[in-house]
């Protein structure tokens, strides 16, 4: 089966705290749960906001749905 969430070497720098997310490889797949635990200031809510589209990586590519999120917001 096609995966629904696909990360390939995604990373994001933060500016202000000097620190990055990534690269992160990940497939998520029909019918699995993905859950995202770290401790605060891991880039748990950042990893989400890839993958929904409300910021653009740095680096890498984020395809839900076999869309950009962050490109094709619309669809």
């Amino acid at each position: 089966m096609e995966p629904i969430i696909v990360t390939d070497k995604l990373r994001k720098k933060f500016d202000w705290w000097y620190y990055q997310l990534g690269l992160i490889d990940l497939a998520v797949h029909p019918g699995e749960v993905l859950g995202v635990i770290g401790p605060k200031h891991s880039g748990k809510t950042m990893l989400l906001r890839l993958i929904w589209g409300f910021t653009r990586p740095d680096y890498g590519t984020v395809r839900v749905l076999g869309f950009r999120p962050h490109l094709d917001q619309i669809k």
